[in-house]
């Protein structure tokens, strides 16, 4: 759903973040769906993953590619990497 052409045009697979910027978005992104039966865990998922963030900068100063090659991406029910992707950290 969430690369669906009619809602958000012909270049639904490319990462363009400015067609958020005016996109009045209600139920097109449901990845803990909504209403009634909305997924109880969806505050604790939000809430750790903003820790987690917090932590890691707190961790380290830079992180940086390290991969020369060019990334190709696995498209299924959710997005990843063919080949992984090699990153530098420097300590903060």
């Amino acid at each position: 759903m969430h690369r669906r052409k009619d809602i958000y045009g012909d270049d639904a697979d490319e990462f363009r973040p400015d067609r958020w910027e005016t996109l009045r978005v209600s139920w097109e992104y449901l990845p803990f769906s909504g209403g009634p039966r909305i997924c109880i865990g969806q505050q604790f998922a939000i809430t750790t993953m903003l820790a987690l963030a917090a932590r890691f900068w707190q961790t380290f100063e830079a992180i940086e590619s390290r991969d020369d090659r060019p990334m190709l991406y696995k498209v299924s029910a959710t997005t990843s990497l063919m080949n992984g992707c090699l990153v530098g950290l420097t300590a903060a």
